[in-house]
C-alpha cells in the first residue's frame, strides 16, 4: 500500500493498466500503489492524474454543509 514494488494483483498483470493519483506536487499519493512489477522491473501505474483533496460537488445524500467537498482517491 503506497511502496515501491506494491503493485499487487490484477495491476500487475501484463495487460493490466494502472492508475495512480498524485497530490498538488504532483507526488504519488500516498495511498498509491507503486511499481516496479516484481521479476520483470515494469514500471506502474501506467498513468497519473490529481487524486488528492479534490475539490467537488457535494451529494445531497452525504451528510455536511455547503455545495462542496473535498475528495481523495
Amino acid at each position: 500500500y503506497g511502496s515501491p514494488g506494491s503493485i499487487g494483483s490484477p495491476g500487475a498483470a501484463d495487460d493490466a493498466l494502472t492508475i495512480g493519483a498524485v497530490d498538488s506536487s504532483d507526488e504519488a499519493a500516498y495511498f498509491t500503489s507503486k511499481g516496479p512489477r516484481y521479476l520483470d522491473n515494469a514500471l506502474k501505474p501506467d498513468v497519473s492524474a490529481p487524486g488528492v483533496d479534490i475539490l467537488a460537488a457535494r451529494s445531497s445524500l452525504v451528510a455536511g454543509e455547503g455545495a462542496y467537498t473535498t475528495m481523495s482517491g
